[in-house]
Formats: C-alpha cells, sequence, structure tokens
C-alpha cells in the first residue's frame, strides 16, 4: 500500500478528490497495474 512517501500518492489523492463518477475510473482502471489499482481503491 501506498504512503505518503511514495512519489505518486499526492497524485492519487488529488485524483480520487475530484473525480467522483464511475466513468472517469472506467477509462483508466485497463491502463493501470494491478497495484495502481488497488492503491486506488484503498484510496
Amino acid at each position: 500500500m501506498w504512503n505518503n512517501s511514495h512519489p505518486r500518492y499526492t497524485a492519487l489523492l488529488i485524483t480520487s478528490k475530484t473525480h467522483n463518477d464511475t466513468v472517469y475510473y472506467t477509462f483508466l482502471i485497463p491502463k493501470m497495474s494491478d497495484e495502481e489499482y488497488c492503491n486506488l481503491m484503498l484510496t
């Protein structure tokens, strides 16, 4: 699980806070690795 020392953590928080719609994530998920997807879901 990414913590605040991971280089992509801050960007992930911003994305999670600014996009609250399923459609946005539906297009992103196929481009993500398993690790990225899991961290997104945990955020």
